[in-house]
C-alpha cells in the first residue's frame, strides 16, 4: 500500500461518513467500503466517488478539512486574501448565496481540491450556513 492509497482511503471514509450522516444513512449499507482494504478504498475514491449523490450538499467544514483549496495556501489565508482583495465581489456572492442563487462549488475528488468556489465557499462560511452544495468538476457536460 503506497502512502497515496492511505490518504485517500482516509479522506474516502471521510468523505463517506459526512454523506452518509448527511442523509442518515448507515455505513454498514456500504459493507464492501466497511471490509475494504486501503488500496480498495483509494481505488473508489479515484474512480467512483465522484458518483455518490451530493446534490443536497456537504458539510463547509468537512469540505475545508478534506479538500485543498488548490493555490497551496491554507483555507484561512485563502480567506484573508479574498477578503483583502476582492471585498466587492465577496458581498455580492454572499448576496447571491442570501437568494440560492449559486452554482454548486468545482471539486476534484481524484485531487482533493476545490477547482471552483472559493467566494462562495467563503460567504456560506460567513453566513453561518452548515452545508454546501457540491458536484464534480470533470464530470459537468
Amino acid at each position: 500500500m503506497t502512502t497515496d492509497d492511505a490518504y485517500m482511503a482516509r479522506r474516502t471514509r471521510n468523505i463517506l461518513d459526512a454523506y452518509l450522516a448527511y442523509t442518515e444513512k448507515s455505513l454498514d449499507t456500504f459493507g464492501e467500503v466497511r471490509a475494504a482494504s486501503h488500496v480498495e478504498i483509494a481505488s473508489i475514491a479515484r474512480q467512483s466517488l465522484k458518483a455518490v449523490d451530493f446534490t443536497h450538499g456537504m458539510s463547509v467544514a468537512v469540505l475545508l478539512s478534506e479538500f485543498a483549496n488548490g493555490d497551496e495556501t491554507s483555507w484561512s489565508e485563502e480567506f484573508e486574501w479574498i477578503s483583502e482583495n476582492h471585498e466587492e465581489r465577496l458581498q455580492q456572492v454572499i448576496q447571491e448565496v442570501k437568494l440560492g442563487k449559486t452554482p454548486p462549488i468545482d471539486l476534484c475528488f481524484h485531487e482533493m481540491r476545490v477547482v471552483d468556489g472559493h467566494h462562495r465557499i467563503l460567504a456560506h462560511s460567513l453566513l453561518g450556513l452548515k452545508m454546501i452544495t457540491v458536484c464534480d468538476a470533470w464530470s459537468k457536460k
